[in-house]
């Protein structure tokens, strides 16, 4: 009779092979742009608008307000739609356009709540609707994330082929202070990395739109009904035949330092706007469910069954996190080599208690991510930014907002 602990064991085999596999073209994409000469690429740069979404003012938003005005661009400029006039936002915003004119970026207020959608796809849908028309390139950016220099060139550059109609880089998470949600973020984010890439995800935090794309009426009517931009728009464009242009190379780092809590939020919030709006959902499911059987089932049967059985299960254990962590660590290896090479751009240390917490990390990543990925699909209202939602069949509705979303500390942002 087969024990539990075996079935786990060939389980976990299967899912460290499935995960190195799946590592293979964000591998040698980055190996790629390692060894190309970057001043050799195409120059593209048609007039663009970066479109900036903000309700808080999160942590890292100065840094990434001058990143963005900051652009190594010809002809572009920063919308920035806020989602009140008293929004906590608004002060550093102000202060930027006092710095830096309004040649450079514009400051306006969302104008209307769309029913079904999230209220940052309300704002995405007003600023689109503010682009003008001989601007050929919108994009997008998220608040947390830190653009470098050549951010928006990078992105937009691919875009000159003409049957792309987007393209996406990705977040890397390195956060300035080690704690165990921020340590089971980073390895739940490492792992989406090479997710977002098979299953054609684009990022909304580093995204450009054609033209043709962010006009189409087909396009605007789904971002009304969008909790998540980003997975919203791989249905949409799945469905179109086409797909975001995933550029390995363009990434983007967020530092932000949470806790658990924070990222039980932030990881609930991520598997429900799959949930709502990704065609691979069923594929993203029975992946999350392997991983649930395994930590929630078999671990338990395996114990009860006997010091034979754990053993088994301890030995697939340590093979799956021998083999993600490898790959995990030869590809941060990878990414830290790119962004000094070149960017001259460094990112925080490894020491010894992050090494020494990796297999915890790792391992308690394992027991959280299926759980978010059940309370996903049994959610009927989920708190985002002070926003409570009804989950509905097609997209979302308000049922209510928190008036002391305000005055939350802005490390407190990623929870609510």
């Amino acid at each position: 009779m087969i024990s539990f602990g075996l079935v786990a064991a060939i389980i976990l085999t299967g899912l460290a092979v499935l995960a190195v596999w799946q590592f293979q073209p964000c591998l040698k994409g980055l190996r790629g742009a390692l060894a190309a000469d970057q001043a050799a690429s195409q120059d593209y740069s048609p007039a663009a608008r970066v479109i900036l979404c903000l309700r808080g003012a999160d942590p890292f938003l100065d840094r990434c307000l001058r990143g963005l005005v900051n652009q190594d661009y010809p002809e572009y400029k920063v919308l920035i739609v806020v989602d009140s006039p008293t929004d906590s936002a608004v002060p550093q915003v102000e202060s930027l356009l006092r710095e830096y004119g309004a040649d450079c970026a514009e400051m306006i207020v969302r104008d209307r709540i769309l029913p079904r959608c999230s209220r940052r796809a309300s704002s995405l849908f007003c600023g689109l609707n503010q682009v003008p028309t001989e601007v050929q390139v919108v994009v997008m950016c998220d608040a947390d994330a830190i653009p470098h220099r050549t951010w928006l060139r990078e992105l937009v550059t691919p875009l000159a082929e003409p049957l792309t109609v987007a393209t996406s880089g990705n977040r890397w998470y390195a956060p300035l202070s080690l704690t165990m949600g921020g340590l089971c973020r980073y390895y739940w984010n490492a792992l989406a990395f090479r997710a977002m890439h098979q299953y054609q995800i684009p990022w909304c935090g580093s995204l450009a739109m054609r033209g043709d794309l962010f006009r189409d009426p087909q396009f605007l009517d789904c971002l009304q009904h969008a909790f998540s931009e980003d997975t919203a728009l791989a249905g949409y464009l799945m469905n179109k035949a086409q797909q975001a242009k995933p550029i390995v190379s363009l990434i983007v780092l967020n530092e932000e330092t949470i806790g658990l809590k924070n990222f039980w939020g932030f990881l609930v919030r991520q598997m429900l706007a799959a949930r709502l709006n990704h065609p691979h959902w069923p594929t993203i499911f029975v992946e999350a469910m392997a991983i649930l059987v395994v930590m929630w089932i078999l671990l338990p049967l395996s114990i009860m069954e006997g010091t034979s059985s754990l053993a088994w299960w301890c030995a697939g254990a340590v093979i799956y996190d021998g083999i993600v962590l490898a790959t995990i660590g030869h590809f941060e290896w990878l990414v830290r080599r790119h962004l000094w090479q070149s960017r001259d751009q460094r990112v925080s240390p490894i020491d010894w208690k992050r090494f020494c917490l990796a297999p915890i990390g790792l391992s308690l990543t394992g027991f959280i991510y299926p759980l978010a990925v059940l309370s996903a699909v049994s959610a009927t209202r989920h708190e985002w930014r002070g926003i409570v939602y009804r989950i509905e069949r097609r997209g979302v509705s308000t049922l209510y907002e928190r008036e002391a979303f305000n005055s939350l500390p802005a490390n407190q942002f990623e929870s609510v």
